[in-house]
């Protein structure tokens, strides 16, 4: 997918984002089964529900790019492509 291709762009150049999955479902089993048939290499965490209350999680998928001060710098629902994705990270890089 994308997203792991934005993963290794981001690994392979001097960037200080990361992508880091959130599994809303609360299933580790799930979640790492779903990640290795995709091939994802990003850390996946299980949401008890706090962190889609906090950052509004109200569909999947959902990016939220927080910048360093923990605020949401930009809110995409839906498929998010790799170039937007991207641009929104360097939006926040180099504001």
């Amino acid at each position: 997918p994308g997203v792991e291709r934005v993963v290794q762009t981001l690994a392979a150049s001097p960037h200080r984002a990361r992508v880091i999955a959130v599994d809303t479902e609360g299933n580790r089993e799930t979640a790492q089964a779903a990640a290795a048939q995709l091939g994802l290499t990003m850390p996946i965490v299980l949401d008890d529900g706090s962190a889609a209350a906090a950052y509004q999680i109200t569909m999947i998928p959902q990016t939220v790019v927080i910048d360093g001060g923990g605020r949401v710098a930009s809110l995409m629902r839906g498929s998010v492509g790799e170039d937007e994705l991207l641009r929104a990270i360097d939006r926040v890089e180099h504001p």
